[in-house]
């Protein structure tokens, strides 16, 4: 009886998969870590399955301020997706520790844009309720590693309204 040895085909040979041309990127490569700061447990889970959808995974699930701030102290996440009132506390200290990481986010929120403090109107904010298409129409958070404005607040490029979705999903957010 002889043994077969194996042999080295080239990428994409025997397999269902298409041979990846060099410098392409593919799925895989874009897949971000996202931390879910979200207190209502069925958004979160929602926000989940949107997320895993589009090939992203779910760095964690934080409900609390307290648990929330000690997770954006972690490195273990790419960007954070952030409700603006957890357990009926204002999230804030939250987006301040985000943005002194300099890690990018959005705010998820049922009041929109008017319901954040001034000071943060310019943050992206993911509208409540959402549906998948929302979360891919974030276009994506550009200025990452852009400096501070004089509020302290990350630069963003454009009107400042450019979000997560590069890191999600390279769209362009639609504010209609």
């Amino acid at each position: 009886m002889s043994t077969m040895e194996p042999i080295d085909l080239p990428s994409g040979v025997g397999s269902s998969k298409p041979a990846r041309k060099e410098g392409e990127m593919t799925a895989q490569d874009t897949k971000r870590r996202v931390l879910v700061v979200e207190d209502e447990m069925l958004i979160a889970m929602l926000l989940e399955d949107m997320l895993a959808d589009l090939g992203h995974a779910v760095a964690g699930v934080v409900p609390g301020v307290n648990d929330a701030l000690t997770a954006v102290s972690r490195d273990d996440y790419d960007l954070a997706i952030l409700d603006l009132h957890l357990n009926g506390q204002s999230a804030i200290p939250v987006a301040d520790a985000l943005i002194a990481r300099g890690k990018p986010f959005a705010f998820a929120t049922g009041y929109g844009e008017s319901g954040l403090p001034e000071k943060y109107r310019s943050m992206p904010v993911l509208q409540k309720p959402f549906a998948r298409e929302d979360l891919e129409r974030l276009g994506r958070l550009a200025g990452r590693g852009a400096g501070a404005d004089e509020d302290g607040l990350p630069r963003f490029a454009g009107d400042g309204r450019d979000l997560v979705g590069e890191a999600l999903c390279g769209g362009a957010l639609d504010r209609g």
